[in-house]
């Protein structure tokens, strides 16, 4: 599913099949799904499939990610819990080189390569967090909550632990997840995971963040859509909840 695939090998994607040819002296890229793009590519490079910060689909709206769980998760005063919720895939297709075929990722010369093609199989939605004058648009999610690692299906849902910390003078329920995603750091293996924090302060508002490490051993770090080169400006790699939580 996710991985590297040589010009000319199909690629099953759920509902989904993504085909290289030579069509006509043209090198072809053909996604058939129920909304069907092909594209022509300049030489017949080899793919990378990766899943990708899950806020390009239908469009680039927002930045933010709101993973909203099914129930409130009660996290007792000055106290650390860890939770698994799921958050929404997205698929990049990216060109790769010869060299980096049996990597699984990029060499460090081809971080920047745009993707040839963004979709998803998850039906998008959005909500505002926080009130109509100062609120934030976000992607919005729900999820259930989780001790463990779940069974879902890897092209619609991926797998996130994210640590709580309260730090408050008294117990406080968690229902909404904000996250920055131009700072998520997802890694595959089969599974789309990444790892976050949750840090309640002692005002009642909470800051959110990605990890670095892979939540397991051996994963691949996937390819990101999101960097400071690409002129983006992004001081502080922390979302901070005063809306709500």
């Amino acid at each position: 599913m996710f991985g590297s695939y040589q010009f000319g090998k199909p690629v099953s994607l759920g509902s989904s099949t993504i085909e290289t040819y030579q069509e006509k002296g043209l090198y072809v890229y053909h996604r058939k799904s129920d909304s069907e793009l092909k594209k022509i590519m300049p030489s017949p490079f080899n793919l990378l499939v990766t899943p990708v910060e899950p806020v390009t689909q239908p469009e680039m709206i927002t930045h933010y990610l709101l993973i909203r769980t099914a129930f409130p998760v009660l996290v007792p005063s000055r106290s650390k819990i860890t939770v698994v919720v799921t958050f929404p895939i997205e698929i990049g297709v990216f060109p790769e080189t010869e060299e980096s075929l049996n990597m699984g990722f990029f060499s460090s010369t081809r971080k920047e390569e745009e993707p040839i093609d963004l979709f998803t199989v998850t039906s998008p939605k959005y909500t505002l967090y926080g009130d109509p004058d100062n609120g934030v648009i976000c992607k919005m999610w729900r999820s259930d909550v989780y001790t463990q690692v779940p069974q879902v299906d890897p092209l619609s849902e991926g797998i996130a632990n994210v640590e709580i910390e309260n730090l408050a003078p008294q117990r406080k329920e968690i229902t909404n997840l904000v996250f920055d995603v131009r700072y998520m750091r997802i890694f595959y293996d089969g599974l789309a995971m990444a790892n976050a924090v949750m840090k309640v302060n002692s005002t009642g508002s909470a800051e959110t963040s990605f990890l670095e490490e892979p939540p397991l051993v051996g994963m691949k770090k996937a390819a990101t859509l999101f960097n400071s080169s690409k002129g983006a400006v992004m001081e502080k790699e922390s979302f901070l909840m005063e809306r709500g939580l």
